[in-house]
């Protein structure tokens, strides 16, 4: 095979950054508060960082500048499949975003659906489900099946309130604050005593009634049992009775890793230097 030209060259290496950024990924985690505010974690490594008396995030929404519009609202996710953004506001509309800079700006919000969520339909949590490409939610009090987690199909059913037959479980979830899916992993061990302890690939998070953020393998070991969590914070974390702020929605998007650009940028630099002589 001949060598290929600059052109080339520098095409098919667009084309395999592109392929190590979505292969090669770690997770920016953003969380709404109560004032309206958005903050931004690298990773469960930074939002381990937070306690009851010390804010690890970064701001990247100030409501004061930007609005509090996000400040009742029941939770927030990204569908993983396509980058939009979704807002479950206080009257239960369901609000759109292209994408994460557009959520954080409010910029061209799209209202695609009006009411869903409201009345016996309020959540505490909702997300993403990266097992299975649908959605997932946790009832609030009041609602149908409280603190029961349901699980939406796909993003028709979750758009449209019809959640898949009966709920996953009776899991008392009542005092859930928000939830959301990690593609990346956070490993621990569980906690006891029953269930036996035993180790946990964390990629679904809780933020719970005591304001602890929590990490389950899947919505299995979530349904199963409450200790089969791995604990990320203390109490009183992003919620609680004395939190540094209250917790309103989060989410996670996966993010280039750096030092895989830089790596792969420095073969392809030398591959065209080799092709030059």
């Amino acid at each position: 095979m001949g060598w290929l030209k600059p052109g080339g060259l520098l095409a098919l290496g667009a084309a395999l950054l592109c392929g190590t950024a979505h292969d090669a990924a770690a997770s920016s985690i953003y969380v709404s508060d109560a004032n309206g505010n958005v903050w931004q974690y690298n990773g469960t490594s930074q939002i381990a960082l937070q306690t009851q008396t010390n804010n690890a995030g970064v701001l990247v929404r100030d409501a004061s500048v930007a609005g509090a519009d996000y400040k009742d609202d029941q939770d927030v996710t990204a569908d993983l499949s396509t980058g939009i953004v979704y807002r479950i506001n206080s009257n239960g509309d369901i609000i759109s975003y292209v994408d994460v800079p557009s959520y954080l700006a409010n910029t061209s919000p799209l209202t695609v659906g009006t009411g869903i969520y409201g009345g016996a339909k309020k959540i505490n949590g909702l997300s993403y489900d990266g097992g299975t490409g649908g959605f997932y939610a946790v009832p609030a009090t009041g609602s149908t099946n409280a603190g029961d987690i349901i699980r939406f199909t796909n993003l028709a059913a979750f758009l449209a309130g019809t959640p898949d037959g009966t709920p996953l479980t009776t899991a008392n979830y009542t005092g859930n604050v928000l939830n959301f899916y990690d593609p990346d992993v956070t490993n621990g061990t569980s906690v006891g005593p029953t269930p036996t302890p035993h180790a946990v690939a964390a990629h679904y998070y809780q933020v719970a009634g005591n304001g602890r953020l929590e990490g389950f393998s899947s919505l299995t070991e979530y349904n199963q049992n409450s200790n089969n969590r791995i604990e990320i914070t203390g109490i009183n974390a992003f919620g609680g009775t004395t939190p540094t702020y209250q917790a309103r929605g989060a989410f996670a998007v996966p993010v280039p890793e750096p030092t895989a650009l830089v790596l792969m940028l420095g073969a392809i630099c030398g591959a065209f230097t080799i092709q030059r002589r």
